[in-house]
């Protein structure tokens, strides 16, 4: 299986760590391992696996076309089973679903208890969680409030 993972930076903090984490686990464990970074390296480029695909993006802003052809090539290269959106990444990813109907997204939010989870859901999060394929959450109150 062939997953490709999408986050927004390397910096150091959890979802990225998780993120790196994964992307290592798959490439002992599956065909290939590929880890999309949409906006910045980080410092934690340097625990990448030697064995995981890196691309970085470079995105300067949510609507930054060339960076987004960028991921969109990417996918149809890689063509991989799952992609595995963390956090904010699910907008992107989302967007090459559109475009590739096939492609099965799913989302890993990694928020906590933070301010978000007091807030209202967003709904664009509600709409798309539809077509998610999968969500992961850190528990049981993000579920509920993303009614994913």
């Amino acid at each position: 299986m062939k997953i490709v993972q999408v986050i927004d930076s390397l910096d150091f903090g959890g979802s990225e760590r998780m993120a790196v984490n994964m992307a290592n686990a798959f490439a002992n464990d599956s065909d290939r391992s590929v880890l999309v970074v949409t906006r910045k390296s980080g410092g934690l480029v340097d625990s990448l696996d030697p064995q995981v695909e890196y691309h970085l993006l470079g995105k300067r802003s949510p609507f930054d076309i060339a960076a987004f052809f960028k991921l969109f090539k990417i996918i149809q290269i890689e063509k991989p089973d799952l992609l595995h959106a963390h956090s904010t990444s699910v907008f992107w990813c989302m967007l090459v679903k559109l475009f590739r109907p096939s492609t099965k997204v799913v989302w890993h939010h990694h928020l906590g208890l933070s301010d978000l989870v007091r807030a209202k859901p967003r709904p664009v999060i509600v709409w798309l969680s539809k077509w998610f394929h999968g969500a992961l959450l850190v528990n049981k109150r993000l579920l509920e409030w993303g009614h994913c």
